[in-house]
């Protein structure tokens, strides 16, 4: 019997007339490593919304595991790279909620924690670097960081890889399987040439989710209607590592 973090049941999610979700439903393992991928505007990112309580669904449920907390990476490219502002004070603000007041004073052991996540990531040389001076490698780390510093058990990231250059995107999704040793990740994305080498289960989303655990095979039939594009893919015998897939995707 798997141990489940997070269940969605027969989610509908509109915004206004436009359906982004319809009967969305997927169960998420603990400590699995989940990829969501899909079509330009299936509803990959708004899925990450509903887990996160961000987006009310207008029908279904989701229900996330008592006691369970959730850590969230957005794209980088919405992060406002010209606000004055450093590494540690970014990663600083993960501590912060809506019930603490602004221009709060962090605490030895929230600062300590912080430089902990910095020097576990590789960049706590760049402690007190301004946000504008780093690389987009650089920026999305510290993002993860900011996710990190309170220790959550499921982390979720949209579109992590985004604008980073190969070398990069590697790195980062190793230090992603190692966390996965200790925590449920789940990830959306477009690179699946890299993502099959990390995940153990896949979220095939467009309004509908086609889900595959790692202990099913998952079927070709119908996935190219899934996704509207041709896809082509190359199974392995009971994994999902070294999948191919073949198909052009533009930003959900």
């Amino acid at each position: 019997m798997y141990d489940y973090d997070i269940e969605v049941k027969n989610v509908d999610v509109y915004y206004g007339d436009v359906c982004a979700l319809e009967k969305a439903s997927l169960k998420i393992r603990n400590k699995s490593f989940l990829g969501i991928i899909g079509p330009n505007g299936g509803g990959k990112s708004t899925l990450l919304k509903v887990i996160l309580h961000l987006k009310k669904p207008r029908s279904g449920e989701v229900k996330i595991k008592e006691g369970l907390t959730l850590g969230y990476v957005p794209q980088f490219a919405l992060f406002d790279r010209s606000f004055p502002i450093s590494v540690e004070d970014v990663v600083l603000m993960g501590k912060l909620d809506h019930k603490l007041a602004p221009f709060r004073k962090y605490n030895p052991g929230d600062i300590k924690k912080a430089e902990e996540i910095l020097a576990r990531i590789g960049i706590e040389d760049l402690r007190k670097r301004q946000i504008g001076e780093l690389s987009g490698g650089q920026l999305q780390k510290v993002l993860i960081a900011r996710a990190l510093v309170t220790d959550p058990d499921v982390l979720l990231l949209d579109e992590p890889s985004s604008s980073l250059d190969a070398a990069t995107k590697d790195e980062m999704f190793e230090f992603l399987k190692e966390l996965n040793k200790e925590k449920t990740i789940i990830v959306v994305t477009h690179d699946m040439e890299i993502i099959f080498n990390y995940i153990d289960s896949i979220a095939c989303v467009n309004k509908s989710i086609h889900y595959h655990d790692e202990d099913k095979a998952i079927r070709v039939e119908n996935i190219e209607d899934v996704f509207g594009c041709p896809i082509n893919v190359l199974l392995q015998t009971g994994t999902l590592n070294k999948r191919v897939i073949d198909g052009r995707y533009g930003n959900d």
